[in-house]
């Protein structure tokens, strides 16, 4: 059994694979990623959602947590005060021990004008009362300075009622903490207590301080008191609705009413009363809070199907054009002609590249046997052209000039003498088929050009020579530097105004091996920005040479990478309050006849 599995994966590795159409392929991945785009949608609108959820929650939970602590505070001041005053009051105390009436009266008074003073100082509760059972005298105080309704006075009377049947009947009445009493379709958190045989208390309107809960009138939220058995108290709009206070209490909860709202449900147990604090918040207020980022995901949804079924026309374009173009050839290198090029009309720019490409290399192909043969006669055309750059007739003629200049005095024959011999030493050695010299070499010619210089520009031109030792036996080509300071005399020296030429070479060692710095300055006006960029980027300008402009700097360049490669550089700049400089930096070869050639 195990041989045959084994067979039968072999089998299906090696199956022959039927190829897939780039369209069908990409068809297939267009629809796999908007569905994958789809169900992340999904999953971050249900997360957001949840996630605003249980903020609301939290957030609600923490406000509730917070004015409970108030109103309990408030209230537990109220009994305070209660207590202390029926324990320290003696006008109270007078109201259950006093048989007298004017007597009775006058502590009534003190204590109404005692509780106007002080009601003002408790705006959580709405009336306080003292009775005294012996002398059935009620005094009541309604807090006039916030409220005093109709309701608020049947709720005094209601009390009144309430404690007279209750020492009638002699029922037992809940001291311990404030319970619910209904008067004329409100709802009033009562509180009684007694002390010293005198009842006391005070009572809350529900509505009203469920008003306090400003940060809950944002999202629209209903704040009511529940019973233990999930009964709403005080707010008509949900009764007969029965609510889960308890599940609420340390996570969400979604509470449907009977109309089909539904509601996200935070419950707080409070500590003053037997009752739950409940907050009912629409979830469609709380979906309002994410519908921007819902708007937002759609956006991007449509925006990004767009711009994918817009790839995919202009890629089924892109590819239809490509099989216009590359058919013919495939057709051609079946009848086995494989010099055929590609005729592109496209207007696509990457087709375009790669026909391109595609008929460069078949030019290179073509042209492989030919290669090397071309690079030989680049670099013979390239040291013509440098040679016949470098015969520089102007400089000769201004030569012979000088020369005759001279001649005409016979007191000037011995500079005449030197003069001519000088010449003839620059012409044979610019003439020279040398393919290499030694650096000091090359330096005294370049002497011998600054001294034929200044016999044609007389106390303007001169020149400081710093080389070291080590250098003066380096290999390098003719007209290396005698090249740059042609250039320098040729663009800056006019009669009358001093110019200076410093040339200065020494050896370093780098990564072990041992090379050579020149540095070539002079004292004229610089090269251009211009300049710069051309001669610091010779590759880019090969028409130079054709041109004749820089053609002397050109042939310099690409002798230079011609015989050293990669591993010689050359660099143009200007120096600091001077003018003109050249950096070359090459391998250090010591001078051997035709090293090169």
């Amino acid at each position: 059994m195990k041989n045959i599995f084994k067979k039968v994966f072999i089998l299906w590795k090696n199956r022959k694979q039927k190829p897939y159409s780039v369209r069908r392929f990409f068809l297939l991945n267009l629809g796999l990623v908007i569905s994958l785009f789809s169900v992340l949608f999904l999953s971050m609108s249900i997360y957001f959602s949840t996630l605003i959820r249980n903020q609301s929650y939290t957030q609600t939970k923490e406000i509730m947590g917070v004015y409970n602590e108030q109103i309990s505070q408030n209230f537990k001041n109220v009994s305070i005060y209660l207590l202390e005053l029926c324990s320290e009051n003696a006008d109270v105390t007078n109201l259950d021990t006093v048989e007298k009436d004017s007597d009775v009266y006058a502590s009534v008074i003190r204590i109404k004008k005692q509780f106007a003073t002080d009601i003002i100082s408790f705006p959580c509760v709405d009336g306080f009362y003292i009775y005294a059972p012996k002398n059935d005298m009620f005094v009541t105080q309604l807090n006039s300075y916030i409220y005093e309704t109709s309701s608020n006075f049947a709720c005094s009377h209601a009390i009144s009622s309430l404690l007279r049947d209750a020492e009638k009947e002699k029922e037992p009445l809940d001291m311990t903490q404030w319970f619910l009493l209904h008067v004329k379709n409100e709802s009033y958190l009562f509180r009684i207590m007694k002390i010293h045989g005198v009842y006391t208390g005070a009572w809350a309107n529900i509505e009203r301080l469920n008003a306090s809960f400003k940060y809950f009138n944002e999202l629209e939220a209903n704040v009511l008191y529940v019973d233990e058995e999930g009964n709403p108290i005080g707010n008509t709009s949900f009764s007969g609705e029965s609510l889960h206070p308890s599940d609420a209490l340390e996570e969400p909860f979604v509470q449907t009413t009977k109309n089909g709202s539904r509601y996200l449900t935070v419950s707080n147990r409070l500590d003053y009363c037997k009752y739950y604090m409940v907050a009912l918040i629409p979830i469609q207020n709380i979906d309002k809070l994410v519908s921007p980022l819902y708007g937002a995901l759609l956006i991007a949804i449509f925006l990004f199907i767009g711009s994918v079924f817009a790839i995919f026309f202009v890629a089924n374009r892109l590819l239809d054009a490509q099989e216009k173009v590359l058919w013919p050839l495939i057709k051609s290198m079946q009848m086995g002609r494989f010099d055929a090029r590609i005729v592109n009309h496209s207007k696509f720019v990457e087709l375009q590249n790669v026909v391109d490409v595609f008929n460069k290399a078949i030019d290179e192909i073509h042209n492989l046997r030919i290669d090397i043969y071309e690079q030989k006669l680049m670099k013979k055309e390239i040291e013509i052209q440098y040679l016949k750059g470098q015969i520089a007739p102007h400089f000769l003629i201004n030569c012979l000039n000088t020369i005759f200049a001279l001649s005409v005095d016979t007191k000037n024959r011995k500079i005449l003498h030197e003069t001519i011999r000088t010449l003839s030493d620059h012409l044979r050695y610019t003439l020279s088929s040398r393919t290499t010299v030694s650096l000091e070499e090359e330096m005294q010619y370049v002497k011998n050009y600054l001294i034929l210089t200044a016999l044609r520009f007389p106390e303007c031109v001169s020149y400081v020579f710093d080389n070291e030792d080590s250098a003066k036996d380096a290999t390098v080509f003719p007209l290396l530097v005698l090249m740059l300071t042609e250039n320098s005399i040729k663009n800056n020296v006019m009669m009358n105004e001093e110019f200076t030429v410093e040339i200065r070479s020494y050896t370093y060692e780098e990564n072990g091996c041992r090379r050579v710095h020149v540095t070539h300055i002079d004292s004229g006006k610089g090269f251009s920005e211009k300049d710069l960029k051309l001669y610091n980027n010779m590759d880019l300008h090969e028409d130079l040479r054709k041109d004749g402009y820089g053609i002397g700097i050109y042939n310099v360049v690409m002798r230079l990478r011609l015989i050293w490669g990669d591993l010689a550089s050359i660099h143009f700049s200007n120096e600091p309050d001077s003018g003109a400089r050249v950096d070359i930096d090459f391998p250090y070869r010591p001078y051997k006849e035709d090293v090169y050639e």
